[in-house]
């Protein structure tokens, strides 16, 4: 529903650009703008598929989380189609503010920690919802579930040049931007049956769970490090990330490719509020 939670970071989707070794690093691999360092991981690994495996059912139960919360509003506070929009809003709002942003943070201290407090900011908000007794505590939980999702996109997405061989990169790339286009078609689905079998708070639990089950997993996997030979001991800020929106505004491409996903997400968004 928003495309500034799909901001990476900048190492996040580059590949390998030459074979020979950094200076000062002879074991690193060169990429477009950082050294990578060499990874045993594959993606024949079992511990990368169950990785994979355990972040589809952690986005669908995140997807679920949406149509339950929208369902809860309007069945137990009685909440009219200009509500639920606000409800969309408080969802989206933390992906539009903090997107441009997020790529410093998986700078900073790496994607597993990011995903790790994502997903445990989840699983929070996810039962504190069992407590949520008024409309304004449901939006405010609302909007803390829109952090969550803003951390966990771009996090998850950057998360392949550290875990597989580069000349499995595209291929795990896909599988990730799988997942996430997967939840979106089964997460109302899965969100659906969890309120007609358990109820809302019910289905509250079960979003809460698959919170957990990424949290769970992140220890399985092996991440190498990237590092970025022009830092210079300097560690991500601010200029890093207006350097990325400055990259999107002069390069046509970059352009394009933000107008049309966000066009994408704003008219799904619209349809998905509109039922």
């Amino acid at each position: 529903m928003t495309t500034s939670g799909r901001t990476t970071s900048s190492a996040s989707r580059t590949t390998s650009a030459a074979a020979r070794d950094p200076p000062g690093n002879a074991a690193g691999v060169r990429t477009s703008r950082a050294y990578v360092l060499p990874v045993q991981g594959s993606l024949r690994s079992g511990r990368v598929r169950a990785f994979l495996v355990a972040e589809a059912f952690s986005a669908v139960g995140t997807w679920a989380t949406f149509i339950a919360i929208w369902g809860y509003a309007a069945f137990e506070f009685g909440a009219t189609a200009g509500d639920v929009t606000l409800f969309g809003v408080a969802l989206t709002l933390p992906g539009v503010l903090l997107g441009p942003f997020v790529g410093t943070v998986i700078d900073r201290i790496g994607p597993r920690a990011t995903l790790g407090v994502a997903k445990a900011i989840g699983v929070v908000a996810s039962l504190a919802l069992l407590l949520a007794d008024d409309f304004r505590t449901l939006a405010l939980l609302s909007m803390v579930h829109g952090v969550a999702g803003a951390l966990t996109v771009p996090a998850l997405q950057s998360l392949p040049p550290r875990l597989v061989r580069d000349e499995e990169l595209a291929r795990t790339n896909a599988l990730v931007s799988l997942t996430d286009e997967v939840a979106i078609i089964a997460g109302p689905v899965v969100g659906a049956v969890a309120i007609g079998w358990f109820g809302f708070r019910g289905a509250f639990v079960l979003t809460a769970a698959t919170y957990l089950l990424g949290i769970l997993v992140l220890p399985i996997v092996q991440v190498r490090d990237v590092v970025d030979p022009t830092a210079h001991g300097r560690r991500p800020g601010l200029r890093d990330a207006l350097e990325g929106l400055r990259l999107v505004a002069r390069t046509p491409v970059l352009r394009r490719v933000v107008v049309a996903m966000s066009s994408v997400h704003l008219l799904y968004g619209a349809a998905l509020l509109a039922e």
